[in-house]
């Protein structure tokens, strides 16, 4: 009997202490829950806040945004144009720099050749200039880099010296050797007339369109006339003995005969008596 009280209470108590737990666990949930509904409806404030606050900062960019407009309008109408037609005059411009960039990618020689092309950009550059459009924020940035790139090709072209020459109507070999890209010295029209002999006859005598070379570097196989020198000099110098001046006459035989007779003819005065008289900045080839 004693032994059945005893599981009875034991039983009891252990009923209890589950119930007690049990209802603990639900007020710790109910708490927590309630902490959870309050923070969620703490960040509903926060967001309702921010939402409020974006609206707002939306409201005032639209107004300055409707403001910037009108400030563009007055100054597109100030330049007398529109936007649309700003956005047409920025697209030459872009385009005009295009072009420029692609004349600094092209070498020497080429970039000389083309120097009219240059020209005539730069002609459509300052009517472009011209136009209100130009002050313009944003075109003016371009207008700028334009400058910069047509002098950067204005100083390219300056330093260099061209390997050929295209005649144009009314040139002569004296004022194509006195330009400032070819020697900028008119007495060596010799140089031009001595390595080019193929295209001229006559020393007074060029066409339109013929193109000449310039030389500006000697081969290893030609020699420049020094004032004051003939051929037995220019032998001696070349070869180490002025008894060989035959080779040098019989390779440039045609030149020297033909300058001669230019001579002759354009001042009266026989070179010498043998027709052998060379002269200073003839460019004579060397027989080795």
């Amino acid at each position: 009997m004693t032994n059945r009280i005893a599981i009875f209470i034991l039983l009891s108590f252990v009923t209890f202490s589950f119930a007690q737990e049990r209802k603990m666990k639900y007020e710790d949930y109910k708490v927590e829950l309630q902490r959870w509904e309050k923070t969620q409806a703490d960040k509903d404030t926060e967001i309702k806040k921010l939402d409020e606050e974006i609206a707002a900062l939306k409201a005032q960019l639209s107004t300055k945004n409707t403001e910037i407009s009108s400030v563009w309008e007055e100054i597109y109408a100030a330049a007398g144009t529109s936007s649309a037609s700003h956005q047409g005059y920025v697209s030459q411009l872009d385009a005009l720099t295009d072009k420029l960039n692609g004349l600094l990618n092209l070498d020497n020689e080429e970039l000389y050749a083309r120097k009219g092309e240059l020209a005539g950009l730069i002609e459509e550059f300052e009517k472009l200039k011209e136009d209100p459009q130009s002050l313009i924020i944003g075109a003016d940035g371009k207008v700028s880099e334009i400058e910069r790139l047509i002098n950067r090709l204005e100083s390219r072209i300056r330093g260099i010296k061209p390997s050929t020459y295209s005649v144009v109507r009314g040139d002569n070999l004296w004022n194509i050797a006195g330009k400032k890209e070819v020697f900028n010295n008119p007495f060596k029209w010799v140089s031009i007339y001595s390595v080019n002999t193929d295209q001229i006859n006559d020393p007074d005598l060029i066409f339109p369109d013929q193109k000449f070379k310039v030389p500006h570097v000697l081969d290893r196989d030609q020699v420049v006339v020094n004032s004051g020198e003939n051929l037995k000099k220019v032998a001696s110098r070349v070869y180490g003995n002025a008894a060989d001046w035959t080779k040098l006459y019989d390779s440039n035989r045609k030149l020297i005969d033909t300058m001669n007779a230019h001579v002759a003819k354009t001042t009266n005065v026989e070179g010498s008596s043998d027709g052998k008289t060379i002269y200073p900045e003839m460019i004579l080839s060397i027989q080795r």
